[in-house]
């Protein structure tokens, strides 16, 4: 009838090893996959910062000529909850771990600039044409800001991409 095939020790090395190979290879390609879509996240989180920044740019300047202040405070406030849940992203994963308090800093320094903005567009009459387009300039900083830490993180990405 039947009878039970003996199998060598060998063969249930190899077994054992196909299966420790297949665990292994799943783990680094969903860790992998979970880094890319942190990534992601960032970038898409980074475009809003800019587009948010390019429109508080333009409504800013707007508002010196038409005097319509009604959408300013609506779009820095906006745009401090974008720069703050993105260094809540940063912070709650290890996206790049040996970088991660130089992108913080940077993101306070952002998230600062934005607040320091804020407070001096509040603070001028709309009158004072030197205040509003000194405003502008602070927003300006965002992109010098977000295009270091956007090369920085490409090449962050390219870096793991080349070592998987």
């Amino acid at each position: 009838m039947n009878s039970p095939v003996k199998l060598s020790a060998k063969v249930y090395f190899l077994i054992a090893l196909a299966i420790t190979i297949s665990i292994s290879q799943f783990y680094y390609y969903k860790k992998s996959q979970e880094r890319q879509s942190l990534l992601n996240q960032f970038f898409i989180v980074s475009s809003r910062i800019r587009n948010e920044t390019a429109a508080l740019k333009s409504q800013v300047l707007l508002s010196y000529f038409d005097k319509n202040i009604r959408n300013v405070p609506l779009l820095f406030q906006e745009n401090l909850k974008t720069i703050e849940f993105a260094k809540n992203l940063i912070n709650k994963y290890d996206i790049i771990p040996d970088k991660k308090s130089e992108f913080l800093k940077i993101m306070n320094e952002l998230y600062d600039v934005n607040a320091f903005g804020f407070e001096l567009y509040l603070s001028s009459d709309n009158e004072d044409k030197k205040n509003i387009l000194e405003v502008v300039n602070y927003l300006s900083k965002n992109y010098e800001s977000l295009n270091l830490l956007t090369m920085e993180l490409i090449e962050y990405t390219d870096t793991i991409a080349k070592k998987i």
